[in-house]
């Protein structure tokens, strides 16, 4: 019997994962009011950046930080030639790739200028463990 309890009791613990916990209720704002649903118990801190916009996403009882660098000139985390996945957000599709213990995702915006051919809305986060909640959190971004 103790063999059954501790075999579901396990199945319970690896079927429950922050994701299921989180509600995207949050809305928080970006470079050129682009807009992000968060966890509830998430907060943005927003850093000072010298030529793009900085800050993070944490979760607040969490090892999750999410980093982020958004504008003209924090040009691609993941780049065009760049081995890797395609999502789609609200609006707009979005590339993520992990790359040295790192996960990426960058919104590619066209800015048609042909010197900085796009402006960047970057993610990553060091916790790859919580790559599927990225994915949900990033699908909730809307291009403004």
């Amino acid at each position: 019997m103790k063999k059954v309890l501790y075999f579901f009791f396990v199945i319970i613990i690896i079927s429950c994962s922050s994701s299921d916990d989180c509600s995207l209720d949050i809305t928080v704002s970006f470079y050129q009011g682009s807009t992000l649903k968060i966890c509830d118990d998430m907060e943005q801190v927003v850093l000072q950046g010298i030529d793009s916009e900085v800050g993070i996403l944490r979760k607040i009882d969490s090892s999750l930080v999410i980093n982020y660098d958004n504008g003209g000139l924090a040009g691609l985390y993941v780049g065009e030639n760049e081995s890797k996945e395609i999502g789609q957000s609200v609006n707009q599709e979005f590339w993520y790739t992990t790359r040295n213990n790192t996960f990426y995702v960058t919104f590619p915006t066209p800015s048609g200028d042909t010197i900085f051919p796009y402006f960047g809305h970057n993610f990553y986060s060091n916790d790859l463990e919580e790559k599927d909640l990225i994915l949900d959190i990033m699908r909730t971004f809307e291009y403004q």
